[in-house]
């Protein structure tokens, strides 16, 4: 998101712009500003406008510029038959040290009455405490904002087996990696 115009009352943050992202993740921007930063690893984001009645300031002009990724296989529908094992690697899996940003998403999509079990993750995200920075989202549910009471969130390092098994035929699998030491996740998913 790239402001060109943004000016909103400067004194107590009462108008402001919030935007709502993946897992309930939100940001809001308030004052003057010449430059916000949003980025995210899907389309799919609320933008709310708050304001009141007292002052009047000159408001915002908001562009949203879709960036290409450096990672061509980063934001793929990927369609899997009856019965098939699949392994989703993030791009830098098990690299090391990386210093490249990656902001990807992935929709796994099973035959019509099957569904998509999770049966193993390696996870090699570096650790946070709010999870803002690198995280990895699993939706079985179709819902594509990842609400935190149907997604699970990922910010650690692990192995786990049996992870999930979707309610629909389609997994949704959100990543975002912003620091060099998080070197990625591996899911193996298999139709059921």
């Amino acid at each position: 998101m790239k402001s060109i115009v943004f000016d909103l009352d400067p004194t107590d943050c009462e108008d402001y712009v919030m935007v709502t992202s993946l897992f309930g993740k939100t940001q809001k921007f308030c004052g003057s500003k010449s430059k916000i930063n949003f980025k995210s690893s899907s389309f799919n984001f609320i933008i709310d406008f708050v304001t009141n009645d007292m002052d009047n300031s000159m408001g915002f002009n908001i562009s949203l510029i879709p960036r290409i990724t450096h990672n061509p296989d980063c934001h793929e529908v990927i369609t899997l038959e009856a019965g098939q094992e699949y392994t989703l690697d993030s791009p830098f899996f098990g690299q090391g040290k990386v210093k490249k940003k990656a902001y990807c998403e992935w929709r796994l999509v099973a035959p019509e009455g099957s569904n998509i079990q999770v049966k193993k993750l390696i996870s090699r995200l570096k650790p946070s405490s709010d999870c803002m920075k690198d995280f990895l989202l699993l939706n079985g549910n179709m819902e594509k904002l990842y609400p935190p009471a149907t997604s699970l969130q990922y910010c650690n390092k692990f192995n786990t087996m049996d992870v999930m098994t979707t309610d629909t035929n389609m997994l949704y699998v959100a990543y975002q990696k912003k620091r060099a030491k998080t070197k990625g996740f591996r899911l193996i998913a298999m139709v059921v």
